[in-house]
């Protein structure tokens, strides 16, 4: 993926390594792996770190692909409400998993949109729906898109809303107070024992937080417990 830029009056006697990072959005990772393959170019030329720009210099960074998917391709309906070079807006029904897992046969989100983008394709989502949960899903459609994204999840340019059908008559106000029953499922479907049965999680064993910040990569026990999902795990939210 190629990255193109001008450089602005504001920005004249910047270094290239400030410049991509911060005006293009590149990431520490990305950026590091750019100096390593010569992947900066000013003006067609390829540029050091500490290359000083000028106003109207055309600044091109290639961007490396990364990720991969163990999923395996199968034809299903894929309802896409939007998509651009960055991004797509799905809507997914229900019943249906988002991501692949080995311990779950039938085919989810994931697998269908392996056999509408073809090899290569890495499913990227923003966020993520129970697998009896129906809505929209937001994806980033590469690496760079993804990362961007991540960073505005959490603040008040990205909204959620959640509703609720309800069968009958509501009468007057109240709160919907859905408490844990104490069946003990989450416990058992959980495969690495991050649930000890008291209401807490241990994030250092939770399959799912190790897929999002273990660095610099999950250890092998685990990857081998997650099979094809690429986000980590979710049995406890489908016990």
């Amino acid at each position: 993926m190629i990255l193109e830029s001008v450089v602005l009056p504001a920005d004249d006697g910047r270094k290239i390594k400030f410049y991509v990072r911060g005006a293009m959005g590149v990431s520490y990772g990305q950026f590091a792996s750019l100096k390593m393959r010569e992947g900066m170019r000013v003006n067609g030329v390829p540029v050091h770190a500490n290359h000083i720009l000028r106003t109207g210099d055309r600044v091109e960074v290639a961007i490396e692909e990364t990720g991969s998917s163990l999923a395996e391709p199968v034809a299903g309906e894929v309802d896409v409400r939007y998509e651009d070079d960055m991004l797509m807006i799905l809507n997914k029904p229900a019943p249906l998993a988002c991501q692949s897992s080995s311990r779950n046969a039938a085919p989810a989100l994931e697998n269908f949109l392996m056999a509408r983008y073809g090899a290569g394709f890495v499913f990227r989502p923003l966020n993520r729906l129970d697998k009896g949960t129906s809505g929209l899903m937001c994806a980033a459609k590469n690496a760079h898109a993804y990362q961007l994204m991540q960073r505005t999840l959490h603040t008040g340019d990205y909204l959620r809303q959640y509703l609720a059908v309800v069968c009958g008559r509501l009468e007057g106000s109240g709160v919907v107070d859905a408490r844990c029953e104490q069946c003990g499922a989450c416990v058992v479907a959980c495969p690495n024992g991050a649930l000890p049965g008291n209401g807490r999680v241990d994030v250092t064993l939770c399959l799912r937080a190790q897929a999002q910040f273990q660095t610099p990569r999950m250890p092998d026990a685990s990857r081998d417990r997650i099979g094809a999902s690429q986000w980590g795990c979710d049995l406890c939210q489908e016990a």
